[in-house]
Order: structure tokens, then sequence, then C-alpha cells
């Protein structure tokens, strides 16, 4: 081989050495970054110890809920200023539970905020003549996964669409024995699970059985000024409405 191969063949070996060290560093690097991930663990079992969990996050951050279950001590959680936070259970087969035993509301998702809830069982709210007994949302969220018992509330008892909350989603949740059952200022008790007065919401995959309303919409009631919904492939049971006579 000729001194000139030989350079040739060594320039091209040490070339193809950096490539390998460099691409192997900058995957180290990405694994790195990945693995270095916001997320968050709730600990303790009550709504407050997940209330400060939430506030010492940061937009986009995931909110491990595992499958605990965590019980109101009579505050609602709510999630103020914090965009595209997910609050999740550890599966879809391990569940978080979050109990309120009827004595407050679950969520309240604020307007500067947007959230995806996931692996999720919402029982027991209770927001009396408030509306959205398990959630009230005020910009947009997703719903995956999660199951709504036994919420009581005025509108919405399971999950409250506020007209800044366009775009939402709900998704392969279930929605059962939830009551739109107190009346509020208007005497107007309307979806006794979902009630939604903001546009473009999507329902995907959802069962609804014995859920019930006073006036209007026994499971859901979309707003009659509210446009671009889509109700897919869901099935609903035994929801009725209770007729109240008002009188005097």
């Amino acid at each position: 081989m000729q001194c000139g191969d030989e350079k040739r063949l060594m320039m091209g070996v040490s070339r193809f050495v950096f490539c390998v060290l460099f691409f192997s560093l900058l995957v180290l690097g990405s694994l790195s970054w990945v693995s270095a991930s916001n997320d968050h663990i709730v600990q303790g079992t009550t709504f407050d110890d997940i209330n400060s969990t939430i506030r010492d996050a940061d937009d986009n951050d995931r909110i491990l809920l595992g499958n605990n279950i965590y019980t109101s001590n009579g505050n609602s959680i709510r999630v103020i200023n914090k965009t595209g936070l997910l609050i999740a259970g550890e599966s879809d087969s391990q569940r978080a539970v979050l109990n309120a035993n009827h004595i407050s509301r679950i969520f309240i998702v604020d307007e500067n905020s947007t959230v995806i809830f996931r692996f999720i069982d919402f029982i027991n709210g209770n927001s009396s003549i408030g509306s959205g007994a398990a959630i009230r949302a005020s910009n947009t969220i997703i719903v995956e996964n999660c199951t709504f018992r036994s919420n009581y509330g005025e509108s919405g008892a399971g999950i409250f669409l506020a007209s800044g909350a366009i775009n939402s989603i709900i998704n392969n949740s279930r929605f059962i024995n939830n009551q739109g059952r107190y009346e509020g200022d208007d005497e107007h008790v309307e979806g006794g699970a979902v009630d939604t007065h903001a546009n473009h919401t999507t329902i995907i995959n959802c069962y609804f059985e014995r859920n019930s309303a006073l006036t209007t919409g026994g499971a859901i009631n979309f707003a009659t000024t509210t446009i671009g919904h889509r109700l897919i492939n869901s099935i609903f049971i035994d929801n009725i409405l209770h007729w109240v006579v008002l009188l005097g």
C-alpha cells in the first residue's frame, strides 16, 4: 500500500470514529434529557396534597397519582396558570381514585390552564348549587380513560365546560349515576353527566348510565348557543330527566 493510500485510509477511519463518538454523545444527551422530565409524584392521600404538588409544577409537567385513593378535606383541587399539565393514575387497570365524600367539588381548571386527565376515577363530588361537581373547566381539557360516578351538583355534575373550554375532548370514559339535582339562580339544571357551554366539544367512545338532571339532558347538554360538537360511538342506558314544577 502506498503512503498516500495509508494516509487517506487513516483519515477515513478517524472521520468514522469521530462520527460514531459524536452521535453516541448526542443519543446519550437526548436520553438524559428525556429521563430528566418534570414528573411530580404526589406525597400523601388528600386533595390538599395534590394541590400542593400542582402548585410546585410548571407548564407541561406530569402530576403522577399512582393507583392511590385521595380524599377531600373540604377543599377542591385547583389548577391555576398551568398549561399542558398531565394529571394521571398509574394505568387503565390501576387507576387513581379521587373521592370527595360529597363534601366538595373535585377539580377546578381556571381560564389560564389546560389539562389532560387520564386513568382517574372521580367519585362523590358535590358542588351544591354550582356546576361541575367532578370537573369544572374554564379552558380546554382532555379526559381519557376516566370514570365519573355519583357526583352531585347543579349542571354537568360529571364535567362542566364553560365557554372558554373550546375543543375539549372526552374519550373512552364512563359516567354512572351523576346527578344534576340542585337548582341554581337560573333554575336550569342541565346535563347530569356533561354540560358544555363551549364550542367544538368531542365525546367519543363513552358510556352513560343512570345519569339524571332536573330540566334538560339527563346525560349530556350541549348549550343551544354553541356549535361544532361531535358525539361518536357512545352508549346511553337509563338516563332520565326529573321534571320540576316551580310554584308561585
